[in-house]
């Protein structure tokens, strides 16, 4: 009968113990969260770049990164067929759009609703799906030419769970590349120093003949951020 006692009285407060360390452990990863939101916030109010962005009509920075990496390396001309993964808000997308008309093709997929350009194919869906993924490749008509990804998870703060999430996106675009390109396409993918970037690199080098790092001036001096440029796809 003791026995019996003790066991009813351990199972109760072993499950609240276990409940407790669950909410804590979310508590923990939503206070780290809100932090870097806050820090997001603060340098975003005092970035030349935001301000720039908006004078030109622009949703966000990023499209600065895209323009000056393209420019440099002659990533768009008329007639391309170019697929954009993590396309919202649309940035990137303008620029791809007016980068190879009149004749040229953009399909832009992201999970979040965005308004497209004119002329762009605009798919609403998770690159997981195997439905997402299909629905690309038709709208594709074709093989690409290049692939531009600015993909990124909404980071936590914590290391280890913001490595987890930007490999797991890292390699799903990785994989529509693949599927998408023609031989000798190109593709640029942002990344993040210690973030998976080793095994990513790795490989593109297994893939493309040509893989170099790109930090453009529109990227914070003090940010991990970089981006791929793979180019010479061979299937």
């Amino acid at each position: 009968m003791a026995a019996q006692k003790s066991a009813r009285t351990i199972v109760p407060r072993l499950a609240r113990m276990a409940q407790s360390g669950k909410i804590l452990g979310e508590t923990v990863l939503m206070a780290a969260g809100r932090k870097a939101k806050r820090r997001w916030a603060q340098t975003q109010a005092h970035d030349p770049w935001v301000r720039r962005a908006r004078n030109r009509g622009l949703p966000s920075r990023a499209a600065f990164k895209l323009e000056e990496i393209a420019a440099r390396h002659s990533l768009f001309k008329p007639g391309l067929s170019i697929l954009e993964l993590g396309s919202a808000p649309g940035g990137w997308t303008r620029l791809a759009a007016a980068g190879v008309a009149p004749r040229g093709r953009v399909v832009a997929v992201d999970r979040l609703d965005m308004v497209p350009p004119a002329g762009v194919c605009f798919i609403r869906g998770d690159l997981a799906s195997a439905q997402t993924r299909n629905e690309v490749l038709m709208a594709l008509s074709g093989k690409a030419d290049l692939v531009i990804c600015d993909l990124a998870p909404n980071l936590t703060g914590i290391r280890d769970v913001d490595e987890a999430n930007q490999v797991e996106l890292s390699s799903l675009a990785a994989e529509m590349a693949e599927l998408a390109l023609g031989d000798g396409g190109s593709f640029l993918i942002k990344a993040f120093m210690g973030l998976g970037s080793t095994a990513l690199e790795s490989r593109l080098a297994g893939k493309y003949r040509n893989v170099r790092s790109l930090k453009p001036a529109a990227s914070r001096a003090g940010s991990k951020e970089f981006y791929f440029l793979a180019q010479g796809y061979q299937p």
